[in-house]
């Protein structure tokens, strides 16, 4: 077996893409706006106190300094110190030796998956890493992605060492990292422990493995003695980040995602728990939260009422962690988002492709699985925000890229007659393109016309599944190497981990669906009929408005030329579009939205999807049995038009509306649900209706229509997303 590493011949290779790799990494560094975010700006203000107190001088808030750190942790604000110490306290050379620390991250990888797959996937496996795009973006950031990419690539390589030259001082240098990678991000806490259960299976097949390893595992804990000692004499957690239990009830609370808070709120669950252990609502620690023991028994208790529903929950955030993961910086406006998108969701496919061989191929490939899966497993329901698995990346693109090498080979060699085999491959592409294109549901509707929308997502699922196992199978008759028997079954079995991952994640998605309702002529209308319970009285009204569910559509602004008439009455027209309320998003995520979104990238409040808000006079209301709205375009332009949104029947009760949250307060928009990926992802909530009934009406020109409603694809027999809201003079909330 050979060395981790890579022959002099291949040193010029690998240097240039190192070297562009740097290029591409200053180039972004000028490129990007200056931004340190809320996580870099705390890490900077504990590496000032470091440097203050190493210079002798007092830190300027020393309590803050230690909370600070307490919660983020020491090693990476050190590393800040450092650079600080040695160059001077200016954020650019952080990132520059972070740019720097990446690129040798590619050298890593070319070293790791050549030693593990050869050559040619090294080559291909560095030359991704050099482009990735998450590992561009975050090299600007003073954040943790870069350099615990680093020391993950570095511990691989370090084991790889170890295992194949059996040399004390690798094994000893690998626990030591090992100690310091577990201490260096919260997320990371529990890695040591497959880690070191694949490292002892590994090495007893090796000439005093056994005793190497436990070489290995007295260095992680010296280093972990270390810190718990330091910890205790200074009064300090000795986990890092204690208060990540809340995440976990907060993402069985809020469908997968946590608030814009950073804790919930004193829900009666969480009631009852402190109640039961013997303690109050002012129990609390930073950032206002409760003891840890205290969301962890809510958790459990949420799991056990609706266990399938949490399975659901889970496998939903799974596919959205890895499917949506942060690989740019523009998410809006850019062009190249969906390109980034693609390239990063070719990759995860890829590696699916790629994992069963590689596992085949080498027995150390191991080391590569159980890393990219510990982000599935244990990253996702404790913490869970998409960038957090940027550092698995690299283990991602190397089983790609072999995946790629293998079926390139498979198909140079395969002895086919060119124009069969181009006959052959094009029709599976027509044919798999079809399949995708087919099992949309509402394309399903329309050609099935008796089809419900229940019906038409369950087809929809099946058909995806039958097309995973056909192009399954198609892998498994395609491969032609020396692994193919064994690695061609177990490619059926990434296959159906793919199907009970898809099929999970739309089955945990339905409660509610929506479709666009595009307005893009004034001869255009549509109208809703909302009937009510009983009238009102407009003495007890004391604030009515519409609430519209908008986007901006084609570079126009949200509602643009839009023209509103509610029970007869001509209310407004919108020439220039609707408006967010301008304190919307003021004081949302501790400002961040304020900084991010606003200050830094020039966004304005109306680049977002939300419900927009329009006035109504509460005599409207008096004595009426129903609202009816209409709403048109007054005016159009060549481009774009005004974007609402509908819901289809059939995954709800008719008094009831299902589908994201009415805001109310600070818990009702979520950072994570706003980005419009697939779908809104705001706060799905619920929302029991004060009204009897709703329907809706489209007017294509000529006549009035309830049956594919707006004229867009499918046959939408649902409502629109148009609702009121009634503020009575006691101060209570309806939605109509």
């Amino acid at each position: 077996m050979n060395r981790p590493g890579f022959a002099r011949s291949e040193r010029l290779l690998i240097g240039s893409i190192a070297l562009f790799a740097v290029a591409m990494r200053l180039y972004c560094i000028q490129f990007f706006p200056s931004y340190l975010g809320p996580d870099g700006q705390e890490y900077e203000y504990i590496a000032r106190g470091i440097v203050a107190w190493m210079s002798g001088n007092a830190p300027f808030d020393v309590e803050r300094v230690w909370q600070t750190a307490a919660n983020r942790g020491w090693l990476y604000p050190g590393f800040i110190a450092g650079i600080y110490g040695l160059a001077g306290s200016n954020p650019q050379y952080v990132q520059i030796v972070q740019a720097v620390l990446d690129s040798l991250s590619c050298v890593l990888v070319y070293a790791i998956a050549g030693h593990l797959f050869g050559r040619k996937t090294a080559l291909l496996s560095a030359a991704l890493t050099a482009v990735y795009p998450g590992f561009l973006f975050f090299c600007t950031f003073l954040s943790q992605e870069t350099t615990t990419t680093f020391l993950l690539l570095l511990l691989m390589w370090l084991t790889m060492r170890a295992l194949v030259s059996g040399n004390k001082k690798w094994y000893a240098a690998a626990g030591t990292l090992l100690g310091i990678v577990t201490l260096y991000r919260a997320v990371f806490q529990f890695y040591f422990v497959p880690f070191l259960i694949l490292l002892l299976c590994l090495a007893r097949s090796r000439p005093s493995g056994t005793r190497r390893f436990v070489l290995c595992s007295g260095c992680f804990a010296v280093v972990i003695a270390v810190w718990t000692s330091f910890a205790l004499i200074s009064r300090q957690p000795v986990v890092i980040d204690t208060s990540n239990a809340w995440s976990v009830y907060e993402t069985l609370r809020n469908d997968g995602w946590p608030s814009d808070m950073f804790f919930p709120p004193l829900t009666p669950e969480l009631r009852y728990e402190l109640e039961r252990q013997g303690l109050d609502g002012t129990t609390s620690g930073i950032y206002g939260l409760l003891p840890p023991k205290v969301y962890i028994s809510a958790a459990l208790q949420k799991i056990k009422k609706d266990w399938v529903g949490a399975a659901g929950i889970y496998i939903k955030k799974w596919n959205r962690i890895w499917w949506y993961i942060d690989t740019y910086p523009d998410r809006w406006r850019s062009s190249r988002v969906n390109v980034q998108l693609f390239f990063h969701r070719c990759l995860i496919v890829l590696a699916l492709a790629g994992l069963a061989p590689a596992v085949y191929a080498s027995g150390l490939s191991w080391l590569l699985v159980v890393t990219a899966l510990y982000g599935a497993v244990v990253c996702v329901p404790f913490i869970g925000i998409p960038r957090y698995n940027i550092p698995l990346m690299p283990y991602v693109i190397m089983l790609a890229s072999f995946g790629i090498v293998l079926l390139a080979g498979a198909a140079k060699r395969a002895r086919v007659w060119p124009g069969r085999k181009f006959l052959f491959s094009g029709g599976l592409l027509v044919g798999a393109g079809f399949c995708f294109f087919i099992a949309q549901p509402s394309l399903l509707i329309r050609v099935l016309p008796w089809l419900k929308p229940t019906g038409a997502y369950l087809a929809g699922i099946t058909v995806m599944n039958i097309l995973f196992f056909c192009l399954g199978a198609f892998f498994v008759r395609f491969l032609d190497t020396d692994i193919s028997r064994k690695a061609g079954r177990a490619v059926l079995v990434c296959v159906a981990i793919v199907s009970v991952l898809y099929t999970g994640h739309v089955l945990s998605s339905w409660k509610w669906q929506e479709w666009k309702v595009p307005l893009r002529d004034k001869d255009q209308k549509i109208r809703q009929v909302i009937e009510l319970e009983q009238p009102f009285d407009a003495g007890d009204i004391h604030r009515a408005r519409l609430l519209l569910d908008l986007f901006p559509s084609d570079g126009r602004h949200p509602g643009e030329g839009l023209a509103v008439k509610v029970n007869g009455h001509d209310m407004n027209t919108y020439a220039r579009g609707l408006y967010a309320p301008p304190d919307r998003f003021a004081n949302k995520f501790f400002g961040f939205y304020k900084l991010f979104f606003f200050d830094t990238y020039g966004f304005s409040a109306e680049d977002f999807r939300q419900w927009y808000p329009v006035e109504l006079p509460p005599a409207l209301f008096n004595n009426a049995s129903k609202i009816e709205v209409e709403l048109s375009p007054a005016s159009v332009r060549e481009e774009g038009g005004i974007i609402l949104f509908g819901d289809y029947t059939g995954f709800h009760e008719k008094e009831v509306f299902e589908g994201p949250c009415f805001p109310v307060n600070d818990y009702d928009t979520s950072l994570f649900k706003i980005m419009p990926y697939d779908g809104d992802y705001r706060l799905e909530r619920i929302t029991p209706l004060a009204s009897k009934k709703t329907s809706s009406r489209y007017f294509n020109g000529e006549s009035w229509q309830q049956v594919d409603l707006s004229g867009a694809l499918g046959v939408q027999s649902g409502v629109y997303r148009i609702r009121v809201e009634i503020i009575t003079s006691d101060g209570a909330r309806l939605i109509l």
